[in-house]
């Protein structure tokens, strides 16, 4: 926000694998699954620490646009912020 750069949420998905419950110790691991230069998508998967059970997956989408919300290429405003993203998408 700083850079005058904003990234909204544009919808959020989760499915429910396993319970979890008052008292249990979780995990969450969080990773950049897709990216554009424009949008991209956290994924989510949290575990029970305790059994090392998946218990949900989730991804939320979100896009970049500058402080009046206006859509904004990352990579041709922000080359710097557009590189770190790179190197976070996984490679297939």
């Amino acid at each position: 926000e700083e850079k005058g750069i904003m990234s909204p949420v544009l919808g959020v998905s989760c499915k429910y694998k396993q319970h979890v419950t008052f008292g249990d110790t979780i995990e969450v691991r969080a990773y950049i699954k897709d990216f554009t230069g424009v949008k991209f998508t956290v994924a989510y998967e949290i575990y029970n620490k305790e059994n090392d059970g998946l218990c949900v997956i989730g991804e939320s989408n979100h896009c970049f646009t500058d402080t009046k919300l206006k859509p904004l290429n990352i990579k041709k405003h922000h080359n710097d912020v557009y590189e770190k993203f790179i190197q976070l998408v996984p490679k297939t």
